[in-house]
């Protein structure tokens, strides 16, 4: 019983851990915080609130029309964006 229950604990902090927001700079931010208008997209100025997403917006734009959709920062979220994060200075 030891076992499955040490199993299912690790599972729940893996679990966890995999639905935390974190990006660049070690700031932690979820799209619908940032996306202050509710209209599904994060503008530029709504990106100022998180370092990490501000610096990095241009490349996170993958379809260059201005917004971050749902998508574009998931990528960002989970290490697939079109570009590397910037080192914090």
């Amino acid at each position: 019983m030891q076992i499955k229950l040490s199993t299912l604990l690790s599972a729940s902090v893996v679990a966890a851990a995999l639905v935390m927001p974190v990006h660049a700079g070690g700031a932690s931010a979820s799209f619908k915080s940032l996306d202050t208008n509710a209209d599904g997209r994060i503008s530029q100025d709504e990106a100022k609130a998180s370092k990490g997403v501000s610096e990095n917006y241009g490349a996170l734009d993958s379809n260059k029309d201005g917004t971050l959709d749902a998508a574009e920062f998931s990528a960002f979220e989970t290490g697939g964006g079109s570009a590397p994060p910037k080192p914090m200075k």
